[in-house]
């Protein structure tokens, strides 16, 4: 194995990231500092250290690439950092000569970001959005059952004319979908017209939206019957929601299965080792070691025997 696929790094505020587009649980957990609030409380110059000596205690490469390491420390901490913009881009700047993929630094944003990327929730109203190809304007395609948007009577095929009294007639989907997003339990004023040309306005309460990962389906092949299984992407839910897919096939008497990966951009390292573990019954799946190459007991690693 390469330096670069051994190689652990620091992400966000701070987090370690795992190879394969994948995250562990503790690659998205905040070192020392427990909170953002926090974080964002110390000086530059203390962050700009900090980050240093993530990178000085967890690096695989003992080596650092043959970067002087401690020299990259003492010209950090010989800088002046007027603002935490600055200590980010010098923290940027710091892991660059690693030349490693796998190793790289979020802002608080950032990882914000990503924590919500891979929560497979978020807070909104729970409706899909997509821009009508003759027109552009947003419409809904799909409202979730059971979210705050059926709940108040929004329907698929209504087009968004405003979000809290903002024109959205000539938004991105996308840019929709941001609006619609909140603070949880706070309210949303949703204007929409229906294709009947009637116009509604809603107050919706935002609640929190899971995310389908999964999708399912009988697919018939010759005289076989085919569990079909999508995984878009392995979020904090995703094994649940295979398993109750495996469920639902099990239940209308499928003779095989068909795991459909394709598209899947990655995501929590932990999802993806609780699918494995559904599908085989002996055999070890994951090994972690340390950077002295020795094997790390526990949660390290994960055999197939786990699987219930």
């Amino acid at each position: 194995m390469t330096r670069k696929a051994k190689s652990a790094g620091i992400v966000g505020t701070l987090c370690l990231t795992a190879f394969c587009s994948f995250l562990t649980e503790p690659a998205i957990a905040k070192t020392p500092h427990q909170s953002q609030d926090h974080f964002m409380k110390d000086s530059p110059k203390a962050i700009v250290d900090e980050a240093w000596q993530v990178v000085h205690r967890n690096y695989v490469d003992q080596s650092f690439n043959q970067v002087d390491w401690v020299e990259t420390r003492q010209s950090l901490l010989k800088q002046t950092y007027r603002n935490h913009q600055q200590a980010y881009a010098a923290i940027r700047s710091a892991l660059q000569p690693l030349d490693d993929p796998y190793t790289r630094f979020m802002d608080p944003q950032q990882f914000l970001s990503l924590s919500r990327q891979t929560s497979g929730e978020l807070t909104g109203v729970g409706i899909m959005i997509l821009n009508d190809a003759k027109t552009g304007y947003p419409f809904i395609v799909k409202v979730i059952q059971g979210s705050p948007a059926a709940k108040a009577g929004l329907n698929a095929g209504d087009f968004i004319l405003s979000v809290d009294d903002q024109d959205t007639t000539q938004a991105s989907a996308n840019d929709v979908a941001k609006l619609m997003r909140g603070p949880l339990n706070s309210l949303v004023k949703v204007q929409v017209r229906r294709p009947d040309g009637s116009p509604f306005l809603f107050s919706i309460k935002r609640g929190v939206i899971q995310l389908q990962a999964v999708n399912y389906g009988i697919k018939q092949e010759l005289d076989s019957r085919i569990g079909y299984i999508q995984i878009a992407e392995f979020s904090r839910h995703t094994s649940e929601q295979v398993q109750d897919a495996i469920t639902a096939l099990k239940l209308s008497n499928v003779d095989a299965f068909v795991l459909d990966l394709r598209g899947n951009p990655g995501g929590l390292l932990d999802s993806s080792i609780e699918i494995a573990q559904m599908w085989l019954n002996r055999g070890l799946i994951v090994r972690t070691i340390d950077r002295s190459g020795q094997p790390l007991a526990g949660p390290g690693v994960r055999r197939a025997e786990a699987a219930s």
